[in-house]
Order: structure tokens, then C-alpha cells, then sequence
């Protein structure tokens, strides 16, 4: 998990800067500053208790968001887009 909030932390940003909408672009932000934090504190634990690992589901998930960076779709179907690979971003960070 904390390899997945610092892999989310980098990758945010470029969804925001992505984003079309002024509304969406917020937004991100949001839990950008939340992810920041969480990624702090799950790293306290993290040193203390296990190897750092890549988290294969994350970055799956932050390749889906680039893809459709890279797509340069309309404004709309963009920021549609991206916001369905933040919904399942958000999902599985609450599975996990």
C-alpha cells in the first residue's frame, strides 16, 4: 500500500495538469494532499516493517490514466475518462 500512495503521489499531478475542466482539475488536488499525507504516514510503518515492493494493481491502474493522456481525446471524453480511472483508483484503495 505504501508503494501505491507514493506511485499515486507522482502520477496526479500529471492527471491534473491533464484535465480539462477547471472543477476537475481541483478536484485531483484534493486528494493529492490527502495521498501526501497518507503516504507519509504509511511510510513510518512501512520502514519499520517491510521491504518496499512496487505495486504491480497501482501501476497498472496509473498506465490506464496515461493511456488516455496520451489518447488527447475532446475536453469532455477526456476528463470522462479520467475520472473513471480515478474512480477505480479510489476502489482499490479502499479494498485495500
Amino acid at each position: 500500500m505504501h508503494t501505491a500512495e507514493k506511485e499515486l503521489t507522482r502520477a496526479l499531478p500529471l492527471v491534473a495538469k491533464a484535465a480539462k475542466s477547471k472543477d476537475l482539475k481541483t478536484l485531483l488536488r484534493v486528494p493529492l494532499k490527502q495521498t501526501k499525507g497518507h503516504g507519509k504516514a504509511l511510510e513510518h510503518v512501512a520502514e519499520s516493517l517491510l521491504p518496499s515492493k512496487s505495486c504491480k494493481s497501482m501501476a497498472d491502474l496509473i498506465k490506464e490514466g496515461a493511456k488516455v493522456i496520451a489518447k488527447r481525446l475532446v475536453s469532455e471524453e477526456q476528463d470522462q475518462a479520467l475520472i473513471g480511472v480515478g474512480q477505480k483508483i479510489e476502489r482499490f484503495e479502499i479494498d485495500a
